[in-house]
């Protein structure tokens, strides 16, 4: 299955880029989309995860 960008964020320097990176890996990113608000069911159409 290829992968497909879901979503984006801009970053003001590396340093944040690099805190934001590790935070997303330790939540895991399944994690971290629900506390930012999207969407993963896999059984709804237009979800994130799809199976």
């Amino acid at each position: 299955m290829p992968w497909e960008m879901v979503h984006v964020e801009t970053c003001a320097d590396r340093t944040e880029a690099v805190s934001k990176e590790t935070k997303i890996k330790n939540l895991g990113s399944k994690r971290y989309l629900q506390i930012i608000g999207k969407d993963f069911n896999p059984q709804q159409p237009g979800s994130v995860f799809r199976q």
